[in-house]
């Protein structure tokens, strides 16, 4: 969330990095806010859990990891990003994205 509040493109206006931890510890602290924290125990070269002939460039990489994270833990990778593609991840469906409407 920082990064992404952090970069220029962010259509509300970019916040400086203080800002924008500011932001997101507001956010954990406001009720009912449900945080859980995932290790990375997952490596981007696991074949059973990416599919890595199916990631188009550099841009994908971290998407397609953190889809594969969350589906590893139970959740959906919430993005504005609809070209994820979540064919890279082993057992995911199109339901592992999440696109909020603007």
């Amino acid at each position: 969330m920082v990064r992404v509040l952090t970069q220029a493109a962010y259509r509300s206006g970019t916040r400086s990095a203080t800002e924008a931890v500011a932001t997101l510890r507001q956010m954990k602290e406001a009720t009912p806010w449900r945080h859980v924290f995932w290790a990375e125990e997952l490596s981007i070269t696991d074949s059973q859990a990416i599919y890595a002939e199916r990631i188009a460039g550099a841009k994908q990489v971290t998407d397609v990891y953190l889809a594969a994270l969350a589906l590893r833990n139970a959740g959906r990778l919430v993005t504005f990003d609809s070209r994820v593609p979540w064919q890279a991840v082993a057992s995911g469906t199109a339901r592992l994205i999440e696109i909020p409407v603007r």
